[in-house]
């Protein structure tokens, strides 16, 4: 009987929909003999070439072996499962809020979307998934409205578990003739909402012992950028907000990290890709050779919202397709 022959047999007598990663691992290090318990087929090591009493030995059955590797399988593939959990997230209504948003339903996650613009496409989507969301417009510039906003997020399941701090804008202008206004406006939405939300939904979290703060920075976080001298500032900021929560709210709790995307396509980035020349610098600077895409944010963001995460701390996860480690 062939390896394959007794790898269906396993399959059959486990219920195991996909054991090829078993499969591999176990036909690595042993052979599987035509051996029988009385039931089962029979694992041996590779090594032992001699008589059927020898190699009982070294015989365990196929069901202990696989039993055992798919228990640390599925203990560590519960560390990302989200099921149970609510997530508000900003910035929904398109882009990396919108990748960020299903890829946590895609976990299990129930979702809140906070947008300046309605969200219907967003929760259209996580409904399809099976999971429950709403969408809650909102000018996260208006810091006087965040309270309401977070009241109405909790009444819709009474919890909030993990907040994705990802709303944001940019002004592209020239250092000598960026405004005033522009530089605030910034601020206003990219720095000093993220702090004002992440307070407002900390105080619930510090309350309940647990929660995932994640907030979205940039390459600019750490680089100084060229005419977006506002921008540059507030991702800065961003970092720093993150870190100085963390050291506050690790001990309660609750982890407080962000994700700092490279270059992505998405609307913010649309004058630089418009700029064919520019576009082609970039990308081949980019040891991924490409942009990254909103999906390429979904297991960071779950990584991060997960108890697989839960001893990580003030970090900034860099997404950026190895841009930074040029």
């Amino acid at each position: 009987m062939s390896v394959w022959s007794e790898v269906l047999q396993v399959r059959l007598v486990l219920n195991v929909l996909d054991a090829d990663l078993l499969c591999h691992k176990l036909i690595s290090s042993i052979s599987i003999y035509e051996v029988q318990d009385g039931k089962f087929p029979i694992l041996c090591k590779s090594n032992q070439k001699t008589d059927s009493t020898a190699r009982i030995h070294w015989l365990l059955p196929v069901y202990d072996r696989i039993a055992t590797m798919m228990q640390g399988v599925e203990q560590g593939m519960n560390a990302f499962d989200l099921s149970g959990k609510v997530a508000l997230v900003t910035g929904t209504s398109g882009g990396l809020g919108q990748g960020m948003a299903l890829g946590l339903a895609e976990a299990g996650a129930d979702v809140i979307c906070v947008s300046y613009s309605k969200s219907e496409d967003t929760v259209s989507k996580i409904q399809a998934l099976g999971r429950e969301a709403i969408s809650i417009q909102a000018d996260l510039s208006q810091h006087d409205g965040l309270e309401a906003v977070v009241t109405e997020a909790l009444a819709f399941k009474g919890q909030i578990d993990i907040l994705v701090n990802n709303a944001g804008i940019i002004r592209r202008t020239p250092a000598a003739e960026h405004s005033w206004k522009d530089f605030a406006d910034v601020l206003d939405l990219n720095l000093e909402t993220v702090f004002y939300l992440s307070q407002l939904v900390g105080r619930h979290m510090i309350e309940r012992g647990s929660g995932k703060i994640i907030s979205v920075a940039s390459m600019l976080s750490y680089q100084g950028g060229i005419n977006v001298p506002g921008y540059t500032a507030s991702k800065h900021g961003v970092a720093g907000i993150t870190k100085a929560l963390a050291n506050e709210w690790a001990s309660k709790g609750i982890q407080v990290n962000a994700i700092a995307p490279g270059y992505m396509l998405t609307d913010n980035t649309a004058p630089i890709v418009a700029d064919q020349a520019r576009f082609d610098s970039i990308t081949e600077r980019i040891p991924a050779a490409r942009w990254g895409t909103a999906e390429d944010m979904q297991g960071p963001v779950v990584f991060l919202a997960s108890d697989a995460s839960n001893y990580l701390n003030g970090h900034v996860l860099c997404v950026d397709g190895g841009w930074m480690a040029r």
